[in-house]
């Protein structure tokens, strides 16, 4: 049998962590012999903004249960894919600058994959997609909304353009966490 805890799970059995359960640890300590242990992407991008001193010791600890049974989406071929990696082998072979630098500026980030000879072309041509309206005004008054929906809707203010709103989606993640925005 395999089993996929969330990360939640391995800070509750780090001893050093102020989330520590013995009893989450002695559970995963018992089964650890006997069943399968999964990790994923979500595993690897919960660690990202972690100091590196921490992600390391997240990662080795991951890996004590884990090992080395990692599985991921492939995007392109849309199917789950299941490698031999460890969780740090993992975390090394992602890009995560990249994809933090694409959502501070999206239009930016692709803008270099036309620095070629011809290129200018194909950048303009990006950039007027980037910078198509797709809201003709977003001066949308939060007062009319439900108090429980604003501060979501807050996040959108000012957006006009696609770029603008793939600027704004990278606040959003830390949103799903927020009880004034979702009522558990």
């Amino acid at each position: 049998m395999r089993i996929y805890c969330d990360s939640n799970v391995f800070r509750k059995a780090k001893r050093t962590s102020k989330q520590f359960n013995q009893a989450v640890y002695n559970t995963l300590e018992a089964l650890n012999e006997h069943f399968v242990f999964l990790f994923s992407e979500a595993h690897l991008a919960d660690l990202t903004k972690s100091q590196e001193d921490y992600r390391k010791e997240d990662l080795i600890l991951m890996e004590r249960y884990v090992k080395n049974n990692y599985f991921c989406r492939d995007h392109i071929k849309k199917e789950i894919q299941i490698l031999l990696a460890t969780p740090t082998e993992a975390y090394d072979s992602k890009d995560f600058q990249a994809s933090d630098e694409f959502l501070e500026n999206p239009y930016d980030s692709v803008s270099k994959i036309f620095d070629f000879e011809g290129g200018e072309e194909y950048g303009n041509l990006f950039k007027s997609i980037f910078d198509l309206p797709i809201f003709p005004a977003n001066d949308i008054n939060v007062e009319t909304v439900q108090p429980e929906h604003r501060e979501l809707l807050e996040q959108f203010k000012g957006v006009r353009t696609i770029n603008d709103a793939l600027k704004k989606l990278q606040g959003l993640g830390q949103m799903l966490d927020s009880d004034s925005v979702f009522n558990y």
